[in-house]
């Protein structure tokens, strides 16, 4: 089995499109040279949504050697399913702070026992729509059919930024090994469709949209119950994601809607260093951001 995709520099390459990709070869990383707005300087990301490595030690001395690269700072989000090393490993970085909650389903156990009530009732209204599921693997021609049902989720949702992709980098990210496909067809009409980053281990929600159709008909539910079926006999766990937006909100629609699937949590941190203190001290004074939470400071909202 491949690498999980989120495992590889292949992965931040896909991001090409927007930014340019620095890969050191120290870890395999693809982080995202940003430029700074209204100056010459540039910072670094880790891909979205998240950077997932085997070594946190081996990444937190990647991180310290990209000072070498000009940048300003970097930034990224780890895996909820590195939790407890990602605390141990990268506690001596400028930032490394619980960030969201993700929602998990665990296979050790079977996962319809912790169904919720009301998620139990949408399946069975959805199951006499006459939907099909289909499951496969994707490729880069994929992107062709899952684009428009993208678009239709970015309308809905005011989606913008790195979070809005692009066709070009849906389909370099469809191309990679260990990304599947989960489709509801109705009418020989794709209405809906999830896409899975994953290894023989564990499983991402990578990406997930429908049509005004689909939402009617709650097709959404069949393909998370397709999900898990699918997944429960052959990996250890799923990861589902978080509530949307910036923070945890418990009266977050999507985080109830995953919280009923779920019969686990974990967390995600955000991770961070200041790679030139000088510069960074002007970038936040000039912005007037030296108080804020965010991090890095001179790009608070």
């Amino acid at each position: 089995m491949p690498l999980h995709p989120y495992r590889t520099a292949g992965y931040g390459r896909t991001f090409g499109d927007l930014f340019p990709v620095h890969v050191s070869g120290t870890v395999a990383v693809g982080w995202l040279k940003r430029p700074i707005p209204e100056t010459d300087t540039f910072d670094l990301a880790g891909p979205y949504p998240c950077l997932s490595v085997s070594d946190h030690r081996a990444l937190a001395d990647e991180v310290m050697s990209l000072r070498g690269t000009g940048a300003v700072s970097v930034v990224f989000v780890t895996s909820a399913f590195e939790e407890s090393s990602v605390a141990r490993d990268l506690a001596r970085l400028t930032i490394c702070r619980p960030f969201k909650t993700h929602y998990l389903v665990r296979f050790d156990r079977p996962w319809r026992e912790h169904l919720s009530a009301h998620h139990a009732r949408e399946l069975q209204r959805a199951a006499r729509n006459g939907v099909e599921i289909r499951i496969f693997a994707t490729n880069e021609g994929y992107a062709d059919t899952f684009w428009p049902l993208y678009e239709v989720l970015i309308a809905r949702h005011g989606i913008a930024g790195i979070q809005a992709l692009g066709p070009q980098i849906v389909a370099a990210q469809f191309g990679l090994p260990g990304m599947l496909a989960i489709e509801a067809v109705l009418g020989g009409e794709v209405i809906a469709s999830s896409i899975w980053a994953h290894d023989d281990r564990e499983a991402h929600l990578h990406l997930h949209a429908q049509t005004e159709r689909a939402y009617r008909l709650c097709a959404g539910y069949l393909l998370y119950e397709a999900a898990l079926d699918h997944f429960s006999t052959r990996l250890a766990q799923v990861d589902l994601g978080g509530a949307a937006g910036l923070a945890d909100r418990m009266d977050d629609g999507l985080g109830r809607f995953k919280r009923g699937w779920s019969n686990a949590m974990a967390q995600t941190y955000l991770c961070g260093e200041i790679l030139d203190e000088d510069c960074y001290r002007a970038l936040t004074e000039a912005r007037g951001a030296a108080h804020s939470a965010f991090f890095p400071q001179y790009r608070s909202p």
